[in-house]
């Protein structure tokens, strides 16, 4: 028979209070998702006041509307709505059902798998947040590249590729190049249904007499036109999640003081201003007439104050850590991509003496920078070893200069071999094997030098 005895043994286990567990969830919350809260707990809680900023602090993306703006079938949403049915054009069963993710995550899911370069993945980035409710994209090109600090070309590229991502017609700049992308994607190659596209506003203002005898077609191929147009979908974002493609506000801004130095700032516009009312919870005490309503009084203002703490713990956070990028990132801030310096949350973690966990609950907000708005994850990056200790040079930032480099043998016409490379990246203080430029430049999907050559011969 077992012997049975009685033992104790000492334990440390990690109690997370109910408490602690909103406060945390409030720590992650969106700008948008911690105002709905914070509205219901009001209903719910008579010593809870809530007070918006109104001060026009965003930066946010501003929505466009579409190019033609009729009263007739054209801009009709019936004939607008995108007729599945008949259209050739296939969406995925995950897109069509409820699309619980947003345009921006579908996109980005792409990104990640279409671009290699890091430098083309910002760039993606930064585009698909400037996309309308409807998927388009109205910024031009010149302000994109001096906003991003980055040669016109570069967009150019990433943007034709953007153009090719589901769903087909994203990225168009109005409506008319929107459904010539999805007639390219049917394999169309009848040129006057393109013709016809280009000429909506005839459409529009129902001229269609005077479109037949200008495309020189008859009623009947007119009719199929039409049929086919119909089908296409003028609004490719309409389906999916509407969350991310609203304007965005930042959760804080970083700006140049008065002393031309990079510091931060919170967005009033995005942090609700909460106030515990003590003095009607002395009026409302004092008028108990019961224990019972008492305590009820007693649990409502502990909930009250814990609500104003959690929400002020937030703000502090957010602004300790936009304080901290500022601090670090201040080259990439003033010149850009090639300057991005590597950081981890666990660099940052210890820079603030905050738990990484802390750190990555916010690192879905929003931050305004001089080259727009940008999630806070976005400053992390992978670190490459550097002879200099004080400025590291980031991975991505390696790979970017390893892709100047080669872009400029086309000037200079001399091609260098990955030696040299190394070599020239060495000098400059980047600490860089042979081997590891060779693994960056296939990443980028740069030839080694001796099929560069060819391009000479």
């Amino acid at each position: 028979m077992l012997d049975q005895k009685l033992s104790q043994k000492a334990s440390q286990t990690l109690i997370v209070s109910k408490q602690m567990q909103q406060s945390l969830k409030i720590l992650q919350m969106s700008s948008s998702d911690l105002s709905e809260y914070l509205e219901n707990e009001i209903q719910d809680n008579p010593f809870v006041e809530l007070e918006t900023s109104q001060e026009q602090l965003s930066i946010v993306v501003e929505q466009g509307s579409d190019e033609i703006d009729t009263s007739n079938y054209w801009q009709d949403e019936d004939y607008l709505r995108y007729n599945v049915a008949n259209s050739n054009h296939t969406t995925s069963d995950e897109n069509i059902e409820s699309h619980k993710i947003s345009l921006k995550e579908h996109i980005l899911e792409q990104a990640n798998i279409c671009f290699i370069q890091e430098k083309d993945k910002f760039i993606a980035s930064y585009l698909t947040d400037l996309l309308d409710q409807n998927g388009y994209l109205k910024e031009s090109i010149d302000v994109m590249a001096q906003t991003l600090k980055c040669q016109k070309h570069a967009i150019e590229a990433v943007l034709q590729k953007l153009k090719t991502f589901d769903p087909i017609g994203v990225f168009a700049s109005d409506i008319a190049e929107c459904l010539t992308i999805q007639l390219r994607e049917q394999g169309v190659i009848d040129k006057k249904i393109y013709d016809l596209v280009a000429n909506l506003d005839m459409i529009a203002k129902g001229h269609f007499e005077k479109l037949i005898k200008q495309l020189k077609i008859n009623h009947e191929t007119f009719a199929t036109y039409m049929k086919i147009i119909r089908s296409l979908d003028p609004k490719p974002a309409r389906n999916f999640n509407y969350e991310f493609t609203r304007s965005k506000i930042a959760d804080a801004f970083i700006y140049k003081n008065q002393n031309g130095e990079f510091a931060a700032r919170l967005n009033p516009a995005a942090f609700p201003t909460i106030f515990v009312n003590s003095k009607y919870f002395e009026q409302v005490y004092q008028h108990a007439k019961s224990t019972e309503e008492k305590k009820f009084c007693s649990n409502k203002l502990q909930i009250a104050n814990w609500l104003l703490r959690s929400v002020t713990q937030r703000a502090e956070t957010i602004l300790r850590v936009v304080t901290k990028l500022s601090e670090v990132q201040h080259e990439f801030l003033t010149s850009g991509l090639d300057y991005l310096k590597p950081m981890t949350l666990s660099d940052l973690s210890k820079m603030l003496d905050l738990h990484e966990s802390t750190i990555s609950r916010i690192s879905n907000k929003y931050v305004g920078t001089p080259f727009g708005v940008f999630e806070i994850k976005y400053f992390f990056s992978n670190a490459l070893s550097s002879n200099i200790s004080e400025n590291l040079i980031s991975t991505r930032s390696v790979k970017s200069k390893i892709e100047k480099l080669i872009e400029a043998e086309s000037e200079t016409k001399k091609i260098l071999s990955d030696d040299e490379i190394a070599k020239l990246l060495t000098e400059s203080g980047i600490n860089i094997s042979r081997r590891t430029v060779a693994k960056y430049r296939d990443m980028l999907g740069i030839n080694p030098s001796h099929l560069r050559k060819k391009r000479f011969l």
